[in-house]
């Protein structure tokens, strides 16, 4: 008697028993394919927003934090109040400067109560409040037929950081002066050209800021009027916009306290060509009346440079009342 096994396969199944298993399989793969496109559309989509992204992060001011439009009349004539002004928006507790470049036979004022005016030094920054107006009135005075000046109006924040700046060239007219008293280059050459310049050093004295020092943490604070009790402080830089190294020079400071006071610095490093360094001098006991001060980088005439004259800039700092 013989003995017959019954061996099934169970891994092939019936023919219905593979139909649900093909069904589960379409289905997976359909639902992989619509994963990946997914997947693409949102990277291709995280690519383009990246640099906005990115942006936003990194900076933390808006475009019309960091754009300053300034606007002047193309033309003044000597002697004519014109307006400058700007359009800023500003978020914090800043101000703003306005300044003017150096030129030749040229000057600023701006007037200011009871029929008065202010002189304007030029490349030194006259403070304006961020809650006045944004605008200023200027009136150019000029002793040459024509030349032009470069207008420049700044904006910094509450951390003392320049975040936006305009720039507008303004060409000054003076119809009184005849073509034989002055040119286009503004120093009286009627337009001829200039001597070659010899190469030399160039100190450069511009006042960046007046204001007060924090009496806890003795941080500068810029503000235009000091009271005797706080320690008054100047910003300023020295430059070398000349085309050679200075040398060691020295720079002193006439002081508008009571009694007056006077500083002479030691021997500061040599600048090479367009090097510039910030001091910040700090004093006490300013006059309540206001006063001026005098910055003189070399003094004593020790370094031989391309132009003497603008060594030394003169700051008024305004009266105190009420005190």
């Amino acid at each position: 008697m013989s003995t017959q096994t019954k061996h099934t396969d169970k891994s092939l199944g019936t023919e219905e028993e593979q139909k649900p298993s093909l069904v589960k399989n379409i289905l997976t793969i359909f639902a992989f394919i619509i994963i990946v496109i997914v997947g693409v559309w949102g990277a291709v989509n995280v690519v383009r927003l990246a640099p906005s992204l990115f942006s936003a992060l990194i900076s933390p001011f808006s475009k019309s934090d960091t754009e300053l439009l300034l606007s002047a009349p193309e033309e003044a004539k000597s002697g004519t109040l014109v307006t400058v002004s700007w359009e800023h928006t500003a978020r914090d507790d800043g101000f703003y400067t306005f300044s003017y470049g150096c030129r030749p036979n040229v000057a600023f004022v701006t007037p200011t109560a009871n029929d008065t005016e202010t002189p304007l030094a030029c490349d030194t920054p006259y403070t304006i409040s961020a809650e006045d107006e944004k605008q200023i009135r200027i009136m150019p005075r000029s002793t040459v037929v024509q030349t032009e000046v470069t207008l420049a109006v700044s904006y910094t924040d509450e951390d003392e950081d320049v975040i936006a700046e305009g720039t507008a060239a303004m060409t000054i007219l003076n119809p009184t002066v005849s073509p034989g008293d002055g040119g286009e280059n503004g120093d009286g050459t009627s337009g001829e050209p200039k001597p070659p310049q010899v190469s030399a050093p160039d100190l450069r004295v511009r006042i960046i800021n007046f204001g007060i020092l924090d009496p806890n943490t003795r941080a500068f604070i810029p503000q235009s009027i000091v009271r005797p009790t706080d320690t008054a402080a100047v910003r300023f830089e020295v430059a070398n916009i000349g085309s050679r190294g200075t040398g060691g020079w020295l720079f002193t400071a006439t002081l508008p306290t009571e009694p007056a006071r006077s500083y002479s610095s030691t021997l500061q490093q040599s600048l090479n060509p367009g090097d510039r360094i910030e001091y910040t001098l700090s004093f006490s006991n300013i006059t309540t009346g206001g006063g001026t001060f005098r910055i003189t980088a070399d003094p004593s005439n020790q370094v031989a440079e391309a132009n003497e004259n603008n060594n030394t800039v003169i700051y008024t700092a305004s009266p105190v009342s009420g005190y």
